[in-house]
């Protein structure tokens, strides 16, 4: 149920992306993002920060709660890859990862993160970001994300 939702909220805010100025990172500015999602079965919900490094470049670091018994926290770098439309920008993952479960007596993890998204520019500062990250260690797995991120610094 929350993955449709998810979908649908995605669908009702990218359909006012014709109205919309042209999406483009500053170096130096920052940005604030908020996600939900799911993996393997279990609800996530999360934030972050992210620095544009350049114009392509985003460092980010995330923290995610895990069906509230475990907490993710992410540090990565996005490449949004350059497309004609700068409505919608495509990007890569790469990362490094720590999961922290509290279930039965506990374990934690380190890891690497890989995987993608998109970002759907909506607004002048803020826009969509679906993402799909795979955590590669003991534990791996897949996660799904709707999140809406919002520029400072323009």
């Amino acid at each position: 149920m929350l993955m449709k939702n998810a979908i649908l909220l995605t669908l009702i805010v990218t359909s006012f992306s014709g109205f919309a100025a042209a999406e483009s990172l500053v170096p130096g500015s920052t940005e604030a993002v908020a996600f939900v999602g799911g993996s393997d079965g279990h609800g996530t919900i999360g934030a972050g920060l992210a620095k544009a490094i350049n114009t392509r470049w985003l460092a980010i670091g995330e923290l995610a709660y895990v069906n509230s018994r475990a907490v993710e926290f992410g540090g990565n770098a996005h490449y949004l890859f350059p497309i004609k439309n700068p409505k919608f920008t495509p990007y890569a993952l790469v990362g490094l990862g720590v999961f922290h479960s509290s279930a039965g007596r506990g374990s934690t993890s380190f890891g690497a993160n890989i995987g993608g998204g998109a970002r759907w520019q909506t607004g002048d500062n803020w826009g969509v970001r679906p993402e799909l990250k795979i955590f590669v260690g003991d534990g791996s797995y897949a996660r799904f994300t709707i999140g809406l991120y919002y520029k400072f610094g323009r």
